[in-house]
């Protein structure tokens, strides 16, 4: 039996009105669920608004009740949970807006990984089959069907930048709608860089190499997806390594090693 569950229906679900304790205690609760959700979720807060935040936060909280000591854990099924109910069936991208935020959140917690300029020089050493790339802290790639580097701009700027707002508010009526009349998915790429979550939109060639990295290929694997085109391996090798995507080269493990 889920007691905690059982727990915060009794509260929420008093018969003949709470007592004065238990009001206290669930505003006590609705309001930190609504600021921890705040603080993990911020597109979603900035394109909803902070009245219809805070109704999505109250509906949240009483079906999934804190489970964890830390707060921050709270949201992992909120993007499920705007996916499901019925009353949030006509803005479909705000299950992905808060599936953005989280995995946003949970890259800035993560461990930093150190970035090693000597380890390059393997490739001098060895071939690029016995090699491979260690990925940044975080390093994933996504799908979504909605713009949400476009959300995530929009929420960037301040009410100072009104003119600059309103425009990108037109684009993004538009690209919403171009995702529900024509769908098709878009990938970005997420990584942690100087301790903030970065992303970036990525074109097909591209996310056939991440691909290929974040699934333990040799360089040799992950440098053939761009074969084709000299030109753009040259490009990715030279963007993974600034933006620091990619943070060394290793030695690949062999069940000789093991």
């Amino acid at each position: 039996m889920d007691y905690q569950q059982l727990l915060i229906n009794s509260i929420f679900n008093q018969q003949g009105g709470n007592s004065s304790a238990l009001e206290i205690y669930q505003n006590n609760y609705v309001e930190n669920a609504i600021n921890a959700l705040s603080i993990s979720f911020p597109t979603l807060l900035g394109i909803i608004g902070e009245p219809d935040f805070r109704k999505i936060a109250f509906r949240y909280a009483k079906q999934f009740p804190k489970s964890s000591f830390d707060w921050a854990e709270f949201g992992t099924s909120l993007s499920e949970f705007l996916q499901q109910e019925e009353m949030f069936e006509n803005l479909p991208y705000l299950s992905e807006i808060a599936d953005f935020d989280w995995r946003r959140l949970w890259i800035e917690r993560a461990p930093d990984e150190t970035f090693s300029a000597d380890s390059f020089a393997l490739l001098q050493q060895y071939p690029p089959s016995e090699l491979r790339f260690r990925p940044a802290a975080g390093l994933q790639k996504v799908e979504y069907f909605f713009p949400i580097d476009t959300f995530y701009d929009f929420c960037q700027l301040d009410d100072q930048n009104s003119e600059q707002k309103q425009t990108l508010l037109l684009s993004l009526k538009k690209a919403i709608n171009d995702a529900i009349k024509q769908p098709h998915l878009r990938s970005f790429v997420l990584w942690r860089h100087q301790a903030k979550a970065q992303f970036e939109v990525h074109s097909p060639l591209y996310c056939n190499a991440f691909d290929k990295l974040l699934d333990d290929a040799s360089v040799e694997e992950v440098l053939a997806t761009l074969e084709k085109s000299p030109e753009q391996m040259h490009h990715w090798l030279q963007s993974v390594i600034a933006k620091r995507q990619v943070v060394a080269i290793e030695k690949r493990s062999t069940s000789a090693d093991e």
